[in-house]
């Protein structure tokens, strides 16, 4: 009796010890997220490499905007800020942008299948959504929606530490319309 016993107790004993094994909570992922040491987060090390091509924008910036206005055709200039950090544990980027006019956000994602920045963007008042993709082009990023002969091409130049210019343009025919520009220089 006393065997069956011992053998029972150490019976449960391990399976007590691998029940718990198993409830243990693993550790969540959230290292690279922004927190008070990194406000804008960090680039995790296993993010796709071409990840670092979109760093120039982790922080905050003041920038100068010019919209085309449609009824006079005459550029219209205002402030913006725009500011970036690191999410989805260091793998991509959310940016967001604020501005008299409206707001914006946006997820900015390396799709190593396609080989292609996939960039979802939302906008308010008045929503609107949408997803551009693309890739570095010579010193430039260049998004796109359609193609170059009918639709949307967004280009981000001037890049340095201290800042960047962007372009949005619309496409017909081959042919660029450039209907906003924005000049961003980084806060000190």
């Amino acid at each position: 009796m006393f065997k069956k016993s011992l053998f029972l107790l150490v019976i449960l004993s391990c399976f007590s010890i691998s029940m718990f094994a198993q409830n243990e909570v693993p550790k969540v992922p959230t290292d690279h997220e922004p927190s008070p040491a990194f406000p804008y987060g960090r680039l995790n090390p296993k993010a796709p490499p071409e990840t670092k091509q979109f760093s120039f924008m982790i922080g905050e910036f003041d920038c100068v905007d010019q919209i085309i206005n449609p009824q006079t055709g005459k550029w219209v200039k205002f402030p913006a800020i725009w500011n970036a950090k690191y999410f989805l544990n260091g793998h991509g980027i959310q940016d967001q942008y604020w501005s008299p006019r409206f707001s914006t956000s946006n997820i900015r994602v390396f799709d190593t299948k396609e080989k292609k920045w996939k960039i979802t963007f939302f906008q308010m008042p008045g929503y609107n959504s949408g997803v551009w993709s693309g890739m570095k082009e010579g010193e430039n990023l260049v998004m796109r929606q359609g193609n170059d002969e009918q639709g949307s091409r967004l280009t981000f130049s001037g890049i340095t530490k201290d800042g960047f210019e962007w372009v949005g343009e619309s496409m017909r025919k081959g042919k660029a319309n450039t209907f906003w520009k924005s000049s961003c220089k980084r806060r000190r």
